[in-house]
């Protein structure tokens, strides 16, 4: 993946002696995390002397386009029931 570099990202570079050629991005993909709405796209920063494998990120996982999960149906017993008969008889 290319770095794109704006003056603030060379401004970061400097200050810890590095040039945009020494570092790497890695795209972890889009994830839904606490407190923000919106999926971010989240990318590690990758350099030879800094640490490559972290723990899974802690979110509240990647979107999809499946429906949230059903709430769970409590005290409908009965209808269940009969829901799953007339499915059964079709």
């Amino acid at each position: 993946m290319a770095i794109r570099t704006s003056i603030e990202e060379v401004e970061v570079l400097a200050r810890l002696g590095r040039s945009v050629s020494e570092l790497q991005l890695k795209d972890l993909g889009w994830h839904r995390l606490r407190d923000i709405p919106e999926p971010e796209r989240i990318l590690q920063l990758m350099a030879k002397d800094l640490p490559m494998e972290f723990s899974a990120l802690n979110s509240r996982g990647t979107p999809t386009n499946l429906s949230p999960a059903a709430t769970p149906i409590i005290g409908c017993d009965g209808e269940l029931v009969e829901i799953s008969s007339r499915m059964m008889a079709r």
